[in-house]
């Protein structure tokens, strides 16, 4: 996965953000694919720590905002770390399987880049709008 300027939201802040976790996403992929199944659960949970990380802040933005969409936002952030945990978890027991290859392709990557179509915009949109901010 690579960033490209249709995942951009024009908030400064989630979008710095975005291209770092894009990175880590990459970084985890090229180690995936170079078939050193060793370094597998540390790169993988090195793009847990880093997405963890954005959705605090994405989320820290919403509860200074009093955003409305806040918490069905914050619950696909949940459901996607669960998601990840799930998989490290797997990994740590049956190694990186075939499976686990085409989840990490196939929905790690669109996962992460419907997320944004579906919330980030819109969390962009409201916070680039003057507005209150919880005090």
């Amino acid at each position: 996965m690579v960033w490209d300027y249709d995942l951009e939201t024009r908030h400064t802040g989630i979008d710095q953000d975005h291209q770092e976790v894009v990175a880590f996403l990459a970084a985890f992929l090229k180690v995936l694919d170079s078939r050193h199944d060793d370094r597998v659960p540390g790169a993988l949970a090195m793009l847990y720590d880093r997405i963890a990380k954005h959705f605090a802040y994405e989320e820290r933005l919403m509860v200074d905002r009093a955003l409305p969409a806040t918490a069905a936002h914050t619950g696909a952030h949940r459901s996607f770390l669960d998601d990840i945990r799930t998989h490290a978890e797997r990994v740590a027991t049956e190694g990186s399987t075939e499976a686990f290859r085409q989840w990490a392709h196939g929905q790690l990557v669109s996962w992460f880049r419907a997320h944004i179509k579906a919330h980030d915009l819109a969390l962009a949109q409201a916070l680039n709008e003057p507005g209150p901010t919880r005090g």
